[in-house]
């Protein structure tokens, strides 16, 4: 809504004082909310913003990261322009829910609204479970929650991250409810 646009502009000028040019891009981009358990895909050459809240973030190595603002960074809008997607995208082609597999996990696969198969997303939930062995190696980041993995033998608390081997399945038992989250490739 205009209201909710005018609030924003308010905060970001408050953020990014000076006159940054990148306050008028909330007119122009779609403006979206994602609440808990919604993912959204942002493929190369996107123009977007992240502007409030936590998010997971999994993309592919790269050192081409253009500004051009709503940054104290360096900004380069004239690389920016020249290489962004100027295809106009709905809301409805880039967020999606994740999909229950098991008790404890939500997945969150591109797949499900592109081409894209790079990689998935999975959301750990609970107090006990059973994360399932895949052919590829993960990384697990412990967002909240403190337990252990494996029968008592490996002790995870938040902000832990771990490698699992591919072929390798995790037991985990929590003190309290946990929020986890893996991230694989696909290639």
């Amino acid at each position: 809504s205009n209201v909710e646009l005018s609030r924003l502009f308010e905060r970001l000028n408050n953020q990014y004082p000076g006159g940054d040019v990148g306050l008028f891009s909330i007119y122009f981009f779609n403006y979206i909310t994602l609440n808990p358990g919604e993912a959204i895909l942002l493929k190369a050459n996107i123009p977007h913003a992240y502007l409030h809240g936590q998010c997971i973030e999994c993309m592919a190595c790269s050192d081409n990261v253009v500004r051009a603002g709503l940054t104290p960074k360096f900004k380069d809008t004239a690389t920016l322009i020249d290489m962004l997607d100027y295809q106009p995208l709905t809301i409805d082609q880039t967020k999606f829910p994740g999909e229950k597999i098991s008790e404890n996990i939500i997945q969150y696969d591109p797949r499900r609204i592109s081409n894209i198969d790079d990689f998935i997303v999975q959301e750990i939930k609970g107090n006990n479970g059973v994360i399932n062995a895949i052919d590829k190696p993960s990384l697990m980041v412990i967002i909240q929650g403190q337990g252990t993995m494996n029968e008592g033998k490996v002790p995870f608390d938040e902000a832990s991250v771990y490698l699992i081997e591919k072929q390798t399945s995790i037991n985990f038992k929590a003190n309290t409810n946990i929020l986890a989250y893996r991230a694989y490739s696909l290639i």
